[in-house]
């Protein structure tokens, strides 16, 4: 898994969630935990609110992005997982999977290791509709700086 530095995957536009990551000293994974409601405080603080209360986040904790690569052995074991959520999920129209939800829940019960590959890029996403001239301004300085292609469909 690619772990992003939380403080560079954040919407200056609101809350976002991630998967929170525990990693020993050779980065393996010991947990992921998906938070929700994660932003800054006026004073700068990253916090994500648990129960009504705002846990404090170092900066520097490492978040999935959902950037995985699983061996082949791994897929039976999520799709178990996605029939056992969508049953006990079915009336739910808002629930979602969370893969990291599934990935801890592996590594705790069926023995899965993780190794997490730290990154210290800044992460662009569009969760709000606000983020989008962020993310198209940053596309083209990676276009000018030539770490992407200006046309990707024509590679």
């Amino acid at each position: 898994m690619i772990g992003y530095v939380l403080a560079n995957t954040l919407s200056e536009n609101g809350f976002v969630s991630r998967g929170v990551c525990e990693v020993d000293a050779q980065y393996k994974l010991l947990s992921v935990t998906e938070r929700t409601k994660i932003g800054r405080e006026e004073d700068q603080t990253i916090c994500y609110e648990e129960q009504g209360q705002k846990v404090a986040l170092p900066d520097e904790t490492y978040v999935s992005m959902n950037f995985w690569g699983f061996h082949a052995s791994v897929f039976e074991s999520l799709r178990q997982d996605f029939i056992q959520f969508v049953q006990d999920n079915w009336s739910n129209p808002k629930a979602e999977f969370y893969i990291p939800t599934a990935v801890n829940n592996m590594m705790n019960h069926r023995g899965l290791e993780v190794t997490l590959l730290p990154s210290h890029d800044l992460w662009y996403g569009v969760t709000y509709q606000e983020d989008r001239g962020t993310v198209a301004r940053a596309f083209q300085q990676f276009i000018a700086a030539g770490r992407y292609p200006q046309d990707l469909w024509a590679q």
